[in-house]
Formats: structure tokens, sequence, C-alpha cells
């Protein structure tokens, strides 16, 4: 037998990344009996997300333009995404 190889490290996502790939898969989940568990913990988890993802979008938008980032867009920076799945 050959050296064994470690595996590889686990994906790590931001929050934005995260929701986009929970609505992704959502989406493409057949809708069956077997399936509306997954759903089930997956919109669970969407919704966690999106309230810490919600909290620093809205904190970042409420800052003056002077504070921070400047002259950047802010919406830009941090973009919108819907409320569920």
């Amino acid at each position: 037998m050959g050296p064994r190889t470690a595996p590889p490290p686990p994906r790590r996502l931001n929050t934005y990344q995260g929701l986009l790939m929970l609505r992704r898969n959502a989406h493409r989940l057949p809708r069956t009996p077997e399936n509306e568990a997954l759903r089930q913990r997956m919109t669970r988890t969407y919704s966690r997300l999106y309230h810490s993802y919600r909290t620093r979008r809205e904190a970042m938008l409420a800052a003056p333009p002077s504070v921070g980032r400047g002259a950047l867009a802010r919406a830009q920076m941090i973009p919108p995404v819907p409320p569920t799945l």
C-alpha cells in the first residue's frame, strides 16, 4: 500500500456564499417525501444565517458614507438576498 494522504480540509464559506449555496441546493432538491426533512433543515439553517447576514448588512448601510469604506457602494459590498428559501 502506498502512503496515505490526508483528507482535504473542510470548505469554509462566508455567510453570503453559504446563503447562496443553500438556495441553489434547495431549489435543485427534488420535492419528494424523503427529502422533506432535509429541506426543513436547510430552511432552518438559511433563516439562522440570514438573521446574522441581515444584521451586518443593515449596520453597514446605516453608517454615514464618511465612515469606514468611504465612497464605495455599500449595497454592492453586502448585496441583498431573499429572506426565505
